[in-house]
């Protein structure tokens, strides 16, 4: 018997989108100062979403996903960031500045998995992208909803068609009226339960409009992004999963393999922008609409394709295509033996790049290649412990353990399968696997290390990740920045090399440059997992931002093994949140009495576990507030 699926939550709320008008041209005339600008004005619009009770869903590079109670609060709130923006960013010229495009809308929104999805979301995105540099659009919803008794101006700019919103939309601009003040926050919260949204009859039809809107949406959608993202300035791609149509359904591991590669040797090149493998291979076993896919990723191309492997031979089909007009650019078919498989991707490489890039050439970026196997069944077992690697588990790690050493076995010159040895035993520590191994916490570290070694004779990015992160955690923190500077000069578009760049950052006190590249990591996997969000609440921890810091190590969760919770438990004692308190040291107190079987739970104990910071202060404040949460045992 088949059970029906859940039905999905659904709600009418207030959204919010914003984004940074020109900024690639701000970038390239002054890519520090902006990054710090940028830096600066994304805090200040988070502080004011927050004060008006608005609630940040989600960041995408320099765009800002957000919804509110009311039209009141989130009208008020984008012409309040639009004035103090401007007033902090008075000293500079017009060229210079920062400045957000905000659209506001009202419609029923699809909750999944803690983000919202939907035609009402899609809509803000399209309003924002019709806004003019500093101003506020808004929909008619909107508008009819907006108390009299504000002192604002609404200019009707009539109805727009937009890109995949099947009827156009009625938009005004809204403005605060010459000399006057909007109201304080106080007593908007106090007469916004007073304000009707709408009446009854206007919200039976809308909803029942936008229902069937969101379905329609909804059906043709697998993995997703709460907003369609802008392409880069510079030519995008996206790999997805090639399809192993060899007779042995087994060698799925051998085709996801080489497509792995085909990513990692696209991304090398500066000239590009690869989406990262951890977001492309959600589309795997996935009906493809390029289309979908480029809006949802954020690229212009789309590489398919399919393999077949026999014993000695495999076909290996490509196709590049446009992905908004779904046109095949470029397709071809590779047959050879297995020993010309490096050869094969060198080929597709190169026709990638000189289809989506005239004047560029991969051969540089594929000589610093790692260097290439004679051996092919060191490959296929390295493939096959990689394919293990990729669940994240530990039954996934100590599967992927033997076929790995196997491999070195096989061919001692192939120092791939040591880079990820070396990730496996770093990262098992840390998540405290080791024990499934029989391996102390000190022998996890040694074989981490001694792989490590191995790897670092030809390093690829995550050879360079992890020797980062191991400084991180012996407190070498200009070597670690320098080491996860040098991953990414080796593949600019690997988001772990930009997260761990961000840790080892904020660790040095530097949680502005932390959240900038925390921002391209979410965008380079636009499906990321938790550790990005806690990586951006750690930058503001050291950036004394309590508030914002909280609820992205709330939004991280507590029972991920390898997400510390001290900085949050920390930041509740600073904010003095006893009930909050109360329940994160009772999961901190199961964790050390199963980590460190036997040693009291101390303040000292707890910081000296922590990876050290830098700066003494943001160690004092460390323990300040780990002082406030252990005394209200």
């Amino acid at each position: 018997m088949t059970h029906a699926p859940a039905p999905l939550e659904r709600k009418l709320t207030v959204i919010l989108y914003a984004d940074v008008a020109g900024y690639s041209r701000l970038t390239e005339a002054d890519e520090a100062r902006t990054h710090r600008l940028l830096a600066d004005s994304l805090d200040r619009f988070t502080s004011c979403i927050e004060h008006y009770n608005g609630k940040v869903e989600h960041y995408a590079g320099d765009a800002i996903l957000a919804e509110f109670p009311s039209v009141t609060l989130a009208v008020t709130c984008a012409l309040t960031v639009q004035s103090e923006l401007s007033r902090s960013q008075s000293h500079l010229s017009e060229d210079q500045r920062i400045m957000f495009r905000i659209g506001i809308n009202l419609g029923e929104v699809i909750v999944d998995r803690g983000e919202i999805y939907g035609e009402g979301v899609n809509i803000a995105a399209r309003l924002e992208a019709l806004a003019e540099p500093g101003g506020v659009w808004i929909s008619d919803l909107v508008r009819h909803e907006v108390p009299n008794k504000l002192p604002l101006a609404f200019r009707d700019l009539g109805e727009h068609k937009v890109k995949n919103i099947e009827e156009p939309i009625r938009v005004f601009r809204v403005d605060v009226l010459p000399g006057a003040k909007l109201p304080p926050i106080e007593t908007l919260v106090v007469r916004r339960t007073r304000i009707p949204w709408l009446n009854v009859s206007m919200l039976a039809g809308m909803a029942v409009l936008l229902v069937v809107v969101a379905l329609t949406w909804l059906g043709v959608l697998g993995p997703r992004q709460a907003v369609d993202l802008q392409l880069p300035d510079k030519p995008s791609l996206a790999v997805l999963p090639f399809k192993n149509i060899s007779d042995d359904a087994a060698q799925e591991y051998f085709v996801d393999g080489i497509t792995d590669d085909l990513i990692t040797d696209l991304s090398k090149i500066p000239q590009l922008f690869v989406i990262s493998s951890n977001s492309s291979s959600l589309y795997k076993n996935t009906k493809i609409d390029t289309r979908k896919i480029g809006r949802e990723l954020g690229v212009r191309y789309i590489l398919t394709g399919t393999l077949r492997r026999t014993p000695k031979m495999l076909r290996l089909n490509t196709q590049l295509i446009e992905a908004e007009s779904g046109a095949t650019l470029w397709a071809d078919r590779y047959d050879a033996d297995l020993e010309q498989i490096f050869d094969v991707q060198d080929v597709i490489v190169a026709h990638v790049v000189a289809t989506v890039s005239s004047g560029t050439s991969p051969q540089k970026e594929l000589a610093k290649r790692v260097s290439k196997v004679v051996n092919i069944e060191a490959y296929d077992l390295f493939l096959q412990g990689w394919a293990h690697y990729n669940r994240e588990t530990p039954d996934g790690y100590s599967d992927a353990i033997p076929l790995l050493k196997s491999a070195i076995e096989q061919d001692p010159s192939f120092n791939r399968p040591h880079t990820v040895l070396a990730a496996i035993y770093y990262q098992g520590r840390l998540r405290r696997w080791n024990r499934q191994w029989n391996l102390s916490s000190y022998d996890a570290f040694r074989e981490a290390y001694q792989h490590l070694q191995s790897a670092m004779a030809e390093p690829t990015a995550l050879a360079l990740s992890v020797s980062s992160l191991m400084h991180i955690h012996n407190g070498r923190h200009q070597q670690a920045i320098a080491q996860a500077q040098e991953a990414i000069a080796l593949d600019p578009n690997d988001p772990t090399a930009h997260i761990v760049l961000a840790q080892a950052l904020s660790m040095a006190g530097e949680g502005m440059k932390a959240l900038e590249y925390t921002r391209q990591a979410i965008r380079l996997n636009p499906h990321y997992p938790a550790s990005y969000i806690w990586t951006m609440g750690l930058a503001h921890f050291v950036g004394k931002n309590n508030a914002q810091a909280m609820k992205l190590l709330e939004d991280a969760g507590t029972d991920h093994a390898g997400l510390d919770i001290v900085p949050l438990l920390a930041i509740y004692g600073i904010l003095e949140r006893t009930e909050d308190i109360r329940k994160l040291l009772e999961v901190q107190r199961l964790r050390w009495e199963q980590w460190h079987p036997g040693h009291p739970m101390t303040v000292r104990s707890l910081v000296a576990a922590f990876p050290p910071f830098l700066r003494e202060e943001d160690t004092d404040r460390l323990s300040k507030g780990l002082t406030t949460a252990l005394a209200s045992r």
